[in-house]
């Protein structure tokens, strides 16, 4: 039982922000999840390193050896969406902030999905956090930023990352993937999902206190539902063979599908009318074209798969030939 799947089921989808809340919750110290600092001090010393200055607050001084009963000295805040101002007129929000001591930031910008990264956003995070937390306080404050993705987004993460000027952070913001791309292991070692192993094993082994059986429990499917790029779907696909759903990348995968001795067919919310709707859109703005002949589209052998209404399942005759009439 994953209580993820569970979550995601149907036509649910847990959003970019549900999964921010249970990131937050596992790195905050004050939750009874019995991790304490763990997984931020790993996070920390994984990504910046054992010498930054966070890496050293966590480990050091009035957190050495701290007891969770004695955690009301713990000076750390964990915030989710926290809106910054770079200029009167732009707002950002900041997935999870982490404030450590009162003058260590850790900001954290979350992405679940491919699509949903936007080149300009990091550089207008970094500057609203200086603006915020940096700027006038005679620099004693500290800013570490984390970029946290699915992979297989580095060309579009680098161009981001690069938009961020020099000395708005106490170290190089990191890109970080949610699980690990076995074909970029070299280049980017760097996961979630595998610092999340590290600490069970070493739980497992006596190296860490002793987590309960609940908390290893949801860190276990969570692991999981990371591995399944937070796809109910997926999992079942990786579990149990093909389930319901497919995805065909752009329309020229979705074509070839014409070729398929099964009938198929192409789900798109909204059905028949949502498509003629975008085409004549993307008819004359060449951005919207782009979109839709670069998208994912879900395919099914079913016109009801995923408990998706029958009228947002259409056959691949009638697609392609909306497709054709519309000078696609």
């Amino acid at each position: 039982m994953n209580i993820f799947e569970i979550l995601s089921a149907g036509n649910r989808v847990l959003k970019e922000e549900h999964i921010s809340a249970v990131l937050g919750w596992m790195l905050d110290p004050y939750h009874d999840h019995g991790l304490g600092m763990e997984l931020l001090k790993r996070l920390s010393q994984t990504c910046f390193g054992e010498e930054a200055d966070i890496s050293k607050a966590l480990t050091e001084g009035e957190f050495s050896g701290l007891a969770m009963r004695e955690r009301s000295r713990l000076k750390i805040h964990t915030e989710l969406e926290v809106t910054v101002q770079r200029d009167a007129e732009n707002k950002r929000s900041i997935d999870i902030l982490i404030t450590i001591n009162d003058n260590i930031f850790l900001a954290i910008e979350n992405k679940t999905s491919r699509r949903s990264i936007q080149e300009a956003q990091l550089q207008e995070e970094v500057e609203g956090l200086n603006k915020a937390y940096i700027v006038g306080k005679d620099g004693r404050n500290k800013l570490y930023f984390l970029f946290l993705t699915p992979s297989g987004v580095s060309i579009t993460v680098d161009k981001a990352m690069s938009r961020i000027g020099p000395n708005l952070c106490s170290a190089e913001p990191v890109h970080i993937l949610w699980k690990k791309d076995e074909k970029r292991a070299g280049e980017q070692p760097l996961s979630m999902d595998e610092i999340l192993n590290d600490i069970l094993r070493d739980e497992a082994i006596g190296r860490n206190s002793p987590l309960s059986s609940e908390t290893k429990f949801l860190m276990k499917s969570f692991i999981q539902f990371i591995q399944n790029d937070f796809s109910f779907t997926k999992g079942k696909e990786l579990n149990s063979g093909p389930y319901y759903e497919r995805i065909a990348n752009g329309l020229p995968e979705v074509r070839k599908l014409a070729k398929h001795n099964d009938p198929v067919y192409i789900g798109f919310s909204g059905g028949v009318s949502a498509l003629m709707d975008r085409l004549r859109l993307a008819i004359i703005d060449n951005t919207k074209r782009k979109e839709l002949e670069d998208r994912p589209y879900k395919w099914s052998k079913d016109n009801h798969a995923n408990g998706k209404k029958q009228s947002n399942w259409i056959h691949i005759e009638d697609f392609l030939r909306i497709l054709s009439e519309n000078q696609f």
